[in-house]
């Protein structure tokens, strides 16, 4: 057997492992760690008091922009350096 017979399995194998990985970590992870505040009665009172003087929604709508366009980059130099740390021990020839 050759290496380039070898190198497809073992990216599928490593593709496996890695959903798997993702989906176990995910099933360990609680639910959230806000809902215990979000679903106290005493803070929704003031919620509306304190939304109008700071306001939640613009923070929420350019943090949500912000990490739409900061973890696409940060994935991708992830890639970028395994497919580099891969190519050192596979030659890509």
């Amino acid at each position: 057997m050759s290496v380039s017979m070898l190198r497809p399995f073992f990216i599928s194998v490593a593709g496996v492992v890695v959903i798997v990985l993702v989906g176990f970590l995910c099933g360990i992870l609680p639910e959230s760690p806000f809902l215990a505040f979000i679903q106290a009665e005493e803070v929704n009172d003031y919620l509306s008091a304190i939304n109008y003087f700071v306001p939640v929604d613009a923070f929420v709508t350019i943090g949500s922009a912000w990490l739409l366009a900061v973890v696409p980059w940060v994935v991708s130099q992830f890639a970028i350096s395994g497919v580099k740390i891969l190519g050192e021990w596979i030659p890509f020839t």
